[in-house]
C-alpha cells in the first residue's frame, strides 16, 4: 500500500505539505486497474483547511474535492 499526500492535503496544511505527483503507465498483461481514493470526510463539501493562511484563504477545498475525479477521467462523489 502506498499513501501519498496530494493537492488536497497540500491545500488543507497551507502549503506545509507538499504534494507528491505520479504518473500511471498502464501494464500490458493486466486486463484491468484498480484504483481506490479515499478521503475520509462524511461530506467533502464542508473541508476547511487545517492551517488557513494566504496559501489556501481563497481555495474552495470541498468543492476542489468533489471535481477532482473527473479532471483524471474517474466518476465524480455522490453526496446525499
Amino acid at each position: 500500500m502506498i499513501v501519498m499526500a496530494g493537492e488536497i492535503a497540500h491545500l488543507l496544511t497551507g502549503g506545509a505539505v507538499e504534494p507528491l505527483y505520479h504518473c500511471v503507465r498502464p501494464a500490458r498483461d493486466v486486463p484491468e486497474r484498480l484504483a481506490l481514493l479515499y478521503f475520509a470526510d462524511l461530506d467533502p463539501s464542508l473541508c476547511e483547511p487545517w492551517v488557513r493562511n494566504a496559501f489556501n484563504r481563497d481555495a474552495a477545498i470541498g468543492e476542489r474535492v468533489l471535481t477532482n475525479p473527473t479532471r483524471f477521467g474517474l466518476r465524480g462523489f455522490n453526496v446525499s
